[in-house]
């Protein structure tokens, strides 16, 4: 017991008395303004069913995300690294012309950010690559299409701010290209039909971090 307080002390103990808001573990809590883009093409096997054509659909959505990493924060020069796990619930249901609805769902990534600390602020290039929960349904609920899990590759920019001992806000701009989404279904007794999507994804994230 003696030992475990000791490591407390020696461990613990000073993190909470710098209490820097950019070094140390911590987490967030943020809201995510969300936006999707989706194109894609519709073709048959048959063409005497349906229309060969187009997909296009956009949503916006937005939910509540946490995220919790650690901080290495260097005095001099003051660079700062940060590795974190976020998850955000997108949120965001596009129709998808002629006859689709695009979801896009839960979304877990790891997330890297590097960057500058002055005085009480941190400017900083973040990167990240997650798993997207994706589900396409036909509208008027003839075809059952598998929900999907896609890789996401995602690219932003952000800012944070000291507001406290060790507390800071912070707004993100990031930018993420998902996997190429594929559907193929029965359409008829004689008939394939393939859907194929290109999906864009953005998000506007404002939150407050504390770091212990």
């Amino acid at each position: 017991m003696r030992k475990i307080l000791i490591c407390f002390v020696l461990f613990c103990l000073p993190s909470w008395v710098v209490a820097d808001p950019f070094s140390g573990f911590g987490g967030s809590i943020y809201y995510s303004k969300s936006s999707m883009d989706v194109e894609g093409f519709r073709r048959f096997t048959n063409p005497a069913y349906g229309t060969n054509g187009q997909l296009m659909g956009s949503a916006d959505g937005g939910n509540p995300g946490f995220r919790l990493g650690y901080m290495w924060h260097n005095e001099s020069p003051d660079w700062s690294y940060v590795l974190s796990l976020k998850n955000e619930n997108i949120d965001s249901t596009a129709s998808v012309q002629p006859d689709l609805r695009v979801t896009a769902g839960s979304y877990t990534a790891v997330e890297a950010q590097f960057g500058k600390v002055r005085n009480n602020g941190f400017l900083y290039l973040l990167v990240e690559y997650g798993k997207l929960d994706l589900k396409a349904e036909e509208i008027s609920g003839t075809f059952n299409i598998p929900d999907r899990e896609l890789g996401v590759f995602g690219l932003g920019l952000g800012y944070a701010h000291r507001v406290g001992k060790n507390t800071s806000i912070h707004v993100e701009w990031v930018t993420r290209i998902v996997e190429d989404f594929e559907v193929e279904y029965i359409a008829s007794s004689v008939s394939v039909a393939t859907d194929r999507f290109d999906i864009d994804l953005s998000s506007l994230n404002i939150g407050l971090t504390y770091r212990f």
